[in-house]
């Protein structure tokens, strides 16, 4: 019995060259192309698939190998949208009569047609049972790609921590089959999750695994230019726009293009010239409109657009931006774009001296982005808050001010944690001036080591890193109470 594992490339290179041999009986020669046409559609070279299935009779020799054959064939289907072709074959497909691997792999197609049928728990559930049968029978390449799709599903759900898991665990997989191109990939994945999620140390830390053999990848290189913004390293984001043009002799497509076009907005904008990343940020709206509109990338350009009206006092421009901004994400269920309109909303809000609906959309935005996992928009909403508490309620401003710096340091956003730290001792200061409704300093200072430490769960060394003090200060501190 043949084994329906994953060929590496280096077993695709054996395969071919034994079927061009043409050492091979009848049975063999059928197994050889059903397992490159499977290998050349995972490596989406189409014509090269179509063309070993085109190679194969009508009537195949065995049981096993004619169900492979359309498995093969559906996967093939749905690739290019054909769902009910597709689903009519796996249907003519028994699973009693098939291999542990085989069938492994066809509950995975089956799981990707369900997944591109929007149903998300039976995608889920498919994969599921193809990770069982592949390690129960020591399939470490099919257990890799069912477990890569588990992490697509729960990305796509906004569960960051089951994704995480399951990328990581794909990768293993991937790694002990020998299928680095596959691990590679996954780890791809993995990084876009960390930059997404907002866990920015993680993020570097894979962008620098990937960084050599992803030189020429344009979509890497925008993917790179967005986390140095984040980790507020110009420089860095800089060169990387550089080098774009020797990789982009390359037709680039134009939802490519127009995330280029709005990092580069963004770039601009950090450095404090909003009215060149205005600019910019039109073309981008212009590339991301003729692609589709509404699409998520259009709502994502018209919040940047707001926000860089809101920089430049253009208010009612930003308001009515907004307006705009959120129908684009209510009609593409784009719900990372509400947060970031929350928060703005609460900073126009406060410019118009509406302070308890200001409090009640920044306080919105913080939270809508820690039920999801959101780590680096959960911090800067936490900062907005703080500056929008400071001189009017310094507890709740050392509160928020502490929340957003503890969650700065656990994702290594360096510059914006330095920032927090100076606020933080900054009010600190403040509340030490003469005021009937200020409490003395050293009062403020036990209010924030007590909340800083009930943010790291009671750890003192934690503690210490995050306000920038010796664990004897905290401790002299706390006796003093």
């Amino acid at each position: 019995m043949h084994r329906w594992e994953y060929p590496t490339s280096a077993d695709a290179d054996r395969l071919l060259e034994t079927l061009y041999r043409g050492e091979c009986d009848a049975q063999e020669s059928e197994y050889l192309h059903v397992m490159l046409a499977w290998f050349f559609l995972s490596k989406t070279r189409y014509d090269s698939a179509e063309r070993h299935l085109a190679a194969l009779p009508n009537d195949l020799s065995t049981t096993e190998t004619s169900a492979a054959a359309r498995a093969v064939r559906a996967f093939h289907a749905s690739l290019h949208g054909k769902l009910s072709d597709a689903r009519e074959l796996i249907e003519s497909i028994s699973p009693a009569d098939l291999p542990a691997g085989l069938h492994a792999r066809i509950e995975i197609v089956v799981g990707k047609i369900a997944a591109q049928s929007k149903g998300d728990e039976q995608s889920r559930l498919h994969y599921e049972r193809a990770l069982n049968l592949a390690e129960s029978h020591d399939l470490p390449g099919i257990a890799g790609v069912a477990c890569f799709f588990l992490g697509v599903h729960w990305k796509d759900q906004m569960e960051y921590a089951l994704s995480e898991h399951f990328t990581q665990r794909s990768i293993s997989a991937f790694e002990r089959g020998g299928l680095s191109d596959y691990a590679e990939r996954a780890r791809y994945r993995l990084f876009t999750l960390y930059r997404r999620r907002g866990d920015l140390s993680q993020a570097l830390e894979q962008h620098e695994a990937l960084a050599p053999s992803r030189r020429n990848d344009v979509r890497f290189l925008a993917d790179s230019a967005r986390l140095f913004i984040m980790l507020r390293q110009p420089e860095r984001a800089a060169q990387v726009f550089a080098s774009m043009p020797a990789v982009t002799g390359q037709r680039i497509e134009s939802r490519v293009q127009a995330i280029i076009l709005a990092l580069r907005s963004d770039l601009f904008a950090q450095n404090g010239d909003h009215e060149e990343a205005l600019r910019i940020v039109e073309i981008a709206l212009d590339r991301a409109r003729a692609i589709a509109d509404p699409s998520p990338l259009v709502g994502e350009i018209l919040i940047r657009r707001a926000y860089l009206f809101h920089a430049l006092e253009r208010y009612e421009d930003a308001e009515f931006q907004i307006e705009d901004a959120h129908r684009v994400c209510t009609e593409t269920n784009e719900f990372f774009g509400f947060g970031l309109i929350q928060r703005l909303q609460g900073l126009l809000a406060k410019q118009k001296m509406k302070y308890k609906l200001a409090e009640m959309l920044l306080e919105q935005s913080a939270r809508f982005f820690e039920s999801r996992g959101e780590l680096f928009e959960c911090a800067n909403s936490y900062s907005t808050l703080s500056e929008f508490y400071n001189r009017r309620q310094e507890k709740k401003a050392l509160e928020s001010g502490v929340q957003a710096l503890a969650l700065y340091l656990k994702i290594g956003a360096e510059v914006q944690s330095a920032e927090m730290r100076e606020k933080l001792h900054n009010m600190a200061m403040l509340s030490s001036q003469p005021s009937p409704s200020i409490a003395r300093l050293k009062d403020h200072e036990r209010d924030l080591i007590e909340s800083v430490l009930e943010e790291c769960s009671g750890n003192i060394s934690h503690a210490a890193q995050v306000l920038g003090i010796s664990r004897s200060k905290i401790y002299r501190r706390l006796k003093k109470r």
